[in-house]
Parts: C-alpha cells; sequence; structure tokens
C-alpha cells in the first residue's frame, strides 16, 4: 500500500502580553504603534485595567527592544515549554553594526540579557583570509569543518595553549575556553557571515 503523502499548512506560534495600564498610558505613542503592528489580532481586548495583545513568537525581540525602555523585558520560553509542543531552542539573536575600524555585536539572550561585543575589523578579516586561503589551498573541497579553523586561528594569533607538547591541536579544549571561543571564532564567522562573506552551519564553513 503506497504511503500517503500529505500536503503542510505552516502554522505560526503566538505568545500573549497583558499590558498594565499604567504602562500602557506611559508609552510613547510611537512605540504604541510600533506593537500595535506587530500584534497579530485583529482587535485587542481588555482584561479589567489591563491591555492583552498576541504577538508572533519571531517578533520576540522587536517586542523586547520596546518594552526594554520602560524597563520591562520578555523572556523566551524555555526548553521545557519548548519541548511540550514539540518545538527546539533557538538560541540568542544577534544585532551586527559597523562603527569606525570595529564591529559591534549587540548579544541578546532568550532570558533578556542583552550584551555588546566590540570586534575589530582587522581580526574579522584576517578570520576571512584564513578561510580563503584554506578554499584556495583545497579547491576540491565544498565546505571546512570548523574544528580545521580553529587549530588555523589559534597558529595565526598565537594561541599556544590549547596544542599538546607534540604539537597537537585539542579543539575541545578550545571550544571550551568561551573567551578564546567567541573572541577568536564565533563572533568574527557571525560578522563574516552577516555581511555575506561566507556561510556558516555550526559545523562547517561552506565556500561562497
Amino acid at each position: 500500500m503506497a504511503k500517503q503523502k500529505y500536503k503542510r499548512l505552516k502554522a505560526s506560534l503566538l505568545f500573549e502580553i497583558t499590558f498594565p495600564e499604567e504602562l500602557w498610558k506611559s508609552m510613547d505613542i510611537n512605540d504604541k504603534r510600533r506593537l500595535m503592528d506587530l500584534n497579530r489580532l485583529d482587535i485587542r481586548w481588555r482584561a479589567g485595567p489591563k491591555m492583552v495583545m498576541v504577538f508572533h513568537l519571531g517578533d520576540i525581540f522587536k517586542v523586547r527592544e520596546v518594552l526594554r525602555k520602560y524597563g520591562y523585558t520578555v523572556s523566551y520560553p524555555d526548553r521545557t515549554e519548548l519541548k511540550r509542543y514539540g518545538l527546539t531552542y533557538s538560541g540568542e539573536s544577534l544585532d551586527i553594526k559597523t562603527s569606525g575600524d570595529d564591529f559591534v555585536i549587540i548579544q541578546h539572550f532568550p532570558d533578556g540579557r542583552v550584551e555588546t561585543h566590540i570586534v575589530p575589523k582587522d581580526r574579522v578579516f584576517s578570520v576571512y583570509y584564513t578561510i580563503k586561503d584554506w578554499f584556495d589551498e583545497h579547491p576540491d573541497k565544498d565546505k571546512m569543518a570548523t574544528p580545521v579553523l580553529w587549530e588555523l586561528l589559534c597558529k595565526k594569533f598565537h594561541v599556544w595553549r590549547f596544542f599538546d607538547r607534540s604539537g597537537r591541536f585539542h579543539p575541545n579544549s578550545f571550544f571550551g575556553d568561551r573567551s578564546a571561543y567567541f573572541d577568536l571564532f564565533y563572533y568574527p564567522v557571525k560578522v563574516l557571515q552577516h555581511i555575506g562573506k561566507i556561510k556558516y552551519s555550526g559545523k562547517y564553513i561552506y565556500r561562497v
């Protein structure tokens, strides 16, 4: 018996926020309009002295950006809550901008934390040319495993603590050192991905 094929219908996950009346009244009209534009209901309703709105989960960082001006934040649902609906954890969101000789990365975490990181442009492009040189030396390869890049970057930036006495590189040690991992690899690679210089999947860097 042939297996039945089903047509898929796209489903959107929504989240509801109840705004206390004092918060809603204190908000700038432009911020109110922005939230109303993001609101996924044709109507809004009041629950006593409160305003209720429903948003798409993909807009949570936009909603959070508005609410932080007024001392409020919105936490992303935790892993347990998402798992109830067969969903997975989405990780953080990065806003990337340029400022003089640096890239500025604003990192939004699901629990509401926000961190700002400054990444020098010369470091970012040093990473880029390390990747480019590797692909030039391996014309038959379409992708580069990230541990290969980790080792090359440690050599390029003279970070030797992840090599043993025999000269063998230990990728797990590098990955476990979050300062080195983020500063030398993750943030520069995310910038390069953002500006279209590379394609990055987590395990691999792909030839562009």
